[in-house]
């Protein structure tokens, strides 16, 4: 995938959804403490995420903590926070010029203190495929709504199959 933005919402110091482009020289620049390593780690913690099923919010070198720590203190009732890519895919050693936005949102893990994916979803230039966890025993996978005219697929599966199970603890 030639990723051409990266974004976040409701992660640490990031209100609302913050958009970086990428292009293949790209600088973080500021002041201390104003987001450039929560960026690249939650970059690292996607990246790892999507290509080899890893998901580990404390990777050396960085250290984003427990859930509560990474998401944001805001007034909304609902705590979450979504990190995602937006790129062009390869098909057959070429890249696609339509865009694909992928969107990985993480809530907070029952009876643990790290975050646990809830929903991705996959938006293409023609349709959208969304995944969600449900209640339903692990390993289950049913297709719970379809719309024709938006061409988006809703799917609910299993807890635990968004979530890999060889999660690393540091």
């Amino acid at each position: 995938m030639s990723i051409t933005q990266f974004t976040m919402e409701e992660v640490r110091c990031f209100g609302g959804c913050q958009t970086l482009e990428i292009r293949p020289l790209t600088f973080l620049v500021g002041e201390n403490s104003t987001g450039k390593t929560t960026a690249l780690a939650c970059f690292h913690v996607l990246a790892n995420y999507l290509r080899h099923g890893e998901l580990d919010f404390n990777p050396h070198p960085y250290s984003l903590g427990t859930y509560r720590d990474i998401v944001r203190n805001s007034k909304k009732k609902e705590k979450i926070f979504k990190l995602g890519f937006t790129g062009r895919y390869s098909f057959a050693g070429r890249y696609s010029n339509e865009k694909v936005e992928v969107t990985v949102e993480f809530v907070e893990k029952k009876g643990g203190i790290e975050p646990t994916v809830s929903s991705i979803r996959v938006k293409f230039v023609d349709g959208e495929i969304i995944l969600e966890t449900g209640q339903q025993i692990a390993k289950t996978v049913r297709l719970a709504s379809y719309d024709k005219e938006r061409n988006q697929y809703q799917i609910i599966c299993g807890t635990d199959t968004l979530t890999p199970p060889y999660i690393k603890t540091q």
